[in-house]
């Protein structure tokens, strides 16, 4: 077997399409140098290099690697699929997050700036009210004392000119009684005074408790008004908030959906796309091996034609004679040992085109005009397949005469 520049050199092998026709070595020239050097080699058991290949490497090895790199593939592309929509989601949340802190903060600060002026207008409200209140309680309190005032000093004016006249009347006998009846009379007016401002001291505490308990009661309804506007203001932002974020997430989900169909539908473009590189270098392959065994069993038929001329009858007899001798064609065999045989010799590609020689020989066979018949009996990659052709040709011919499939 001959010598390759990967002999004995191969670091992997790997097929690179979905059937298995093409192989790709990686080698190193040097076993010194870390550097790994490509070879694509055909799956085809006449080629020199793929029979020196398969001295060093088998199939089963071939399909173990293709198998894990494979899957390592797919795996790092579902990790690279996850990671993105991962960090999507993570990116729009932090978004959402950031959205809610804000409205918040702007919120509880509108509300703070309502709370304040709200008490502000109420508080000025109150002492506007307890100045009016304290200031009509004030007037009307000098208007009684006024009142009280007079009465008092028209009576004592009254009283004086009586008492002038008594005294003008009664001279210096009466003077003694008089400044008597005068001491008792001022006793009698501080005791009234005393309790007239008694009495008023009491009405002006009275006054001011009522004042206060109006105070308390209105100061009461409008906290309690203020705080039922706060919890409707309240509710009505939360529940915008919350429809707001409803409506956010909403849209988020609605554009990674998106984005995700869009990148699906990228991830199913590049797979048409590669799968139809392969399927387009699949047929190449099979194009070019079909020119091959073309080129091969026409030069076959030329060689058996050339070799037809030149040898006569003897050498023909000598020709079947090495054929019966070999065991790779012999006809000694019972049934057990054909079926024995045909798996013995299905992976020996000389027998198999040794097989195919044999059956274009058959006049049967010779005599087909269907040229897709005898690529499909060129194209048969095990015995049986070439068989199961054969065996519907030669039934056809028995049935109705004419030799296609």
């Amino acid at each position: 077997m001959g010598h390759f520049e990967f002999t004995g050199k191969i670091d992997s092998a790997t097929f690179v399409d979905r059937e298995n026709t093409t192989i790709e070595l990686l080698f190193k020239r040097d076993k010194d140098s870390n550097e790994l050097y490509v070879y694509n080699l055909s799956v085809d058991y006449g080629a020199d290099d793929f029979k020196g290949f398969l001295e060093e490497w088998s199939l089963e090895k071939v399909e173990r690697e293709t198998r894990i790199v494979r899957r390592a593939a797919d795996e790092a592309f579902d990790k690279m699929i996850q990671g993105r929509v991962a960090e999507e989601l993570a990116k729009g949340q932090r978004l959402l997050d950031e959205q809610d802190k804000r409205r918040y903060a702007i919120a509880q600060k509108t509300l703070d700036k309502q709370d304040q002026v709200r008490w502000l207008i109420a508080q000025k409200k109150l002492d506007e009210q307890d100045k009016k209140r304290y200031a009509i309680a004030q007037k009307t309190l000098d208007k009684q004392d006024q009142v009280r005032w007079l009465i008092v000093q028209k009576d004592m004016e009254a009283y004086k000119k009586k008492l002038e006249a008594d005294v003008d009347r009664i001279d210096k006998e009466r003077y003694e009684k008089v400044e008597a009846y005068k001491k008792k009379l001022e006793a009698d007016v501080d005791k009234t005074d005393k309790e007239r401002y008694q009495l008023a001291d009491a009405y002006k505490i009275q006054l001011e408790t009522e004042v206060d308990e109006i105070d308390r009661e209105r100061y009461s309804i409008a906290q309690t008004e203020l705080d039922k506007q706060d919890k409707e203001r309240y509710s009505i932002a939360q529940k915008t908030l919350e429809n707001q974020d409803k409506e956010r997430r909403a849209h988020f989900e609605k554009d990674m959906a998106a984005y995700k169909k869009k990148l699906e539908a990228d991830i199913d473009k590049t797979d048409n796309e590669r799968y139809a590189l392969a399927e387009a270098y699949k047929k190449e392959l099979e194009h070019q091996a079909d020119i091959i065994d073309r080129s091969r069993y026409d030069l076959a038929d030329e060689y058996k034609k050339r070799l037809e001329e030149k040898v006569d009858k003897n050498e023909q007899e000598r020709i079947e004679l090495w054929r019966l001798s070999n065991p790779t064609a012999t006809k000694a065999v019972v049934p057990s040992d054909l079926l024995m045989y045909a798996d013995q010799f299905n992976d020996n590609k000389n027998f198999l085109f040794d097989l195919k020689l044999a059956i274009f020989e058959d006049p049967t066979i010779g005599k087909l005009k269907d040229k897709a018949a005898k690529l499909a009996i060129r194209k048969s990659r095990d015995i049986y397949e070439v068989f199961e052709l054969y065996c519907k040709l030669k039934k056809n011919y028995v049935q109705t005469g004419e030799n296609v499939i």
